[in-house]
Order: C-alpha cells, then structure tokens, then sequence
C-alpha cells in the first residue's frame, strides 16, 4: 500500500514543488576556494536546510577575487534571475587585501543593501577579518564597516565569517587566507544560527503548508498539536518544529520518505506518543485515500 502512495506522490509532486531562494553573493571564501565543493559551507548550509525540512534553495552567487564594485555591478542581474527571498553578503576580503579605499568598500555595500531592502528581501550580512600585517588603523576601521552597515540599515550581521578560525593552523589551507574543509562545518554553523532567524519572516503557501497531519484517519492543522505542547506556538516549517521541540528537551525522530524534495515526512516524538506525517495539504488526501 505504501508503494501506491509513493508512486501518487511521484505523479503529482513535480507540478508542487516550492523553494524560497537564498542567494549567496561572495568571493572564494563562500566559493569553496581550494576545496570539493561538496565540502564547502554553502554545500553544508544545503544540505542542513534539506534534512531539517525547510523549502529552501541555495543559489551560489560566489566568485573567488570579487570586490564589492564587482558584486554590486552584477547583483541587479542575479535579483532578476532568482528573486531570493534572503541574500547573504559575504564580500570586503579582496578589497582589504588589495588595500582599497574603505569609503568605496562601504558605498558598493550600501548601494547593494538598498536595492535588497527595496526588493522587500531579507539580508544577513557577513564579515571578514583581515591579516594583522595590514596595521590596526586600516583594519580597525575595515571592521568597523560591517557594524555601521548593521546600524545604519537595520542588518542581521555575521561580523565575522572565520573568527577563531584563520589563527588555526589545523583548519586552514597553507596559503593561511582561506578555510580548509575541517572548517566548512564550523563556518556552517555559525552562518546557520544568523540566518535561521530569517527564515521566520518568509511567508508563504510553500511555507504554511508543511504543517498538515496525516494521523489516525485524519488532517488537521498544526494547532491541533498546540493543546498538547505548551508553548510550540507557530512553526512554520519543519525545520522550525524540530528545533522547538529539541529544544524543549524532547527527541525527534526524523525519516523522510523517498519522493523528491522530502515533501512527505516521518516524524515520531517517543516521549509523546506522537507519530506524525508531514506532508502538503494536497498531499494530505491523498495520504489518508491510499494508506
């Protein structure tokens, strides 16, 4: 009977599929510089959003060597061909390594964080650390770019991409600028504590619907769970209601079916009993018909 049920998901789910974009904008510390890409932090945060059930898609936008004028002149292009919902700028390296002037730095920022903010899209913004052979005047105030820019535009910042990261020798690559892969997983998860809370403010179809239950005969709303969790208020994805619970002290259980997208889930709660099926509401019928 379950291969009935998978085989209708397969039919109908490509005509259903909904991601938000998340947009990386750059240079070759977010590009895998010197490492498979399948090991780089953006790979990671991927497949982090995948397993958590969140309907996000990355786009890598990252070039190694680009300066924020390089973004800024190729970001209108990249706003008109994805429309992300949430953007990571990741950019100022390469204009400190070459000594450039800071005051055109923090402009092609500004321009690039206006035309985010008019689009109605999310921004995280995220620092580098410059070498201390640069003297501390100019990194000093290098730095001090990034928490202005937070200020001033009302940001969620990152200040610093690699911090505890570039002095270990054991996680960075020989050329001492960039991150070995020991230490994608650690970039990852400090890009995915800032940018969670972004995720919040995405609404959508795609979005509201991942909280629909298939249980014992029948589909209800996430609020029907409510009674029972004090204080689950509002998850808006999957992801959401795992690390609510997790962090409520309970242990989730997660399996996802086979059918693209993890658009069907297994979820099991033991302490409570509760084995649920997260799916689409259209999905929902269909589940209850076949199983």
């Amino acid at each position: 009977m379950l291969n009935r049920v998978l085989l209708l998901l397969l039919l109908i789910l490509p005509n259903m599929a909904f991601a938000h974009i998340i947009l990386i904008v750059g240079d070759s510390l977010s590009a895998a510089y010197g490492i498979p890409v399948e090991k780089g932090w953006v790979s990671l945060l991927q497949e982090r959003l995948d397993t958590r059930g969140y309907p996000y898609q990355i786009i890598n936008a990252s070039i190694s060597g680009d300066t924020t004028a390089n973004a800024r002149a190729r970001l209108p292009q990249a706003l008109a061909s994805h429309a992300p919902a949430v953007v990571l700028l990741e950019l100022g390296g390469n204009d400190g390594l070459r000594g450039l002037s800071l005051t055109a730095m923090k402009s092609n920022l500004v321009a690039m964080i206006s035309s985010l903010q008019e689009a109605g899209t999310q921004v995280l913004l995220i620092g580098v650390q410059l070498p201390p052979n640069y003297g501390p005047r100019y990194t000093e105030r290098f730095q001090a770019i990034y928490y202005e820019l937070a200020e001033e535009h009302d940001l969620s910042l990152l200040p610093s991409l690699v911090d505890g990261i570039g002095t270990e020798e054991n996680l960075m690559q020989p050329d001492g600028i960039h991150p070995n892969a020991t230490a994608q997983p650690l970039i990852r998860d400090r890009v995915w504590e800032e940018l969670l809370p972004l995720l919040k403010y995405v609404k959508g179809d795609g979005a509201q619907k991942w909280f629909l239950m298939a249980r014992h005969g029948e589909c209800a709303e996430i609020s029907s769970l409510q009674r029972k969790i004090p204080g689950l208020g509002e998850p808006e994805t999957l992801g959401s209601f795992i690390d609510i619970m997790e962090s409520k002290g309970y242990s989730v259980h997660q399996q996802s079916l086979p059918v693209p997208n993890d658009s069907a889930v297994e979820v099991n709660v033991p302490e409570l009993s509760l084995g649920l099926i997260f799916v689409t509401p259209e999905l929902c019928s269909v589940y209850l018909e076949h199983s």
